[in-house]
């Protein structure tokens, strides 16, 4: 499921460089399953790619895609694959800071996921939340970087603990 949607993913980037009116920023990071789901899944990394569409001093609206694959803790031939579209809100509480110090994200994703145990599929679709709070540091005249921790709660129970690390170009 993840290597049909490289493609997807890189015409989305080379479509947000053309452009240069809007912000790209990619997130790398790290996901535990928190609560019974931690019972069967491992911890994951996963990764992010966003831009942003409106930003004023105080927030920003921008949409993001998000991709993460859990090993099975109890079978090694189970794995969960999702990848999460969805709408970023980030707030700058500090906002007259010009570097934006502190933020607080919410992210409204849905999410498709796809469970395979040995041959067969099985195919599923949520909602899911991410609220975060971090810290964001400009190093460069377009550049950020951010770190950030926080809890991803999907609509159907799960729940993640999520730390992640983000880079941001500005134009």
């Amino acid at each position: 499921m993840i290597k049909k949607l490289l493609p997807i993913l890189m015409l989305t980037l080379l479509f947000t460089f053309e452009l240069h009116a809007f912000t790209f920023s990619s997130t790398t990071g790290f996901a535990i399953p928190v609560g019974s789901w931690a019972n069967q899944h491992s911890s994951s990394p996963f990764i992010s790619i966003g831009s942003v569409l409106i930003r004023k001093n105080f927030a920003s609206l921008g949409i993001s895609l998000d991709l993460f694959s859990f090993s099975g803790k109890l079978n090694e031939n189970y794995h969960l694959q999702i990848v999460s579209p969805g709408t970023c809100i980030k707030f700058y509480p500090l906002f007259f800071a010009n570097n934006h110090i502190l933020i607080v994200k919410e992210t409204l994703s849905y999410v498709i996921m796809q469970r395979k145990l040995h041959d067969s599929f099985e195919k599923g679709k949520d909602f899911a939340l991410l609220s975060a709070i971090g810290a964001e540091f400009k190093f460069g005249e377009n550049w950020f970087i951010s770190s950030c921790i926080g809890d991803n709660h999907y609509a159907g129970g799960m729940d993640m603990f999520i730390f992640s690390f983000g880079i941001e170009f500005r134009k």
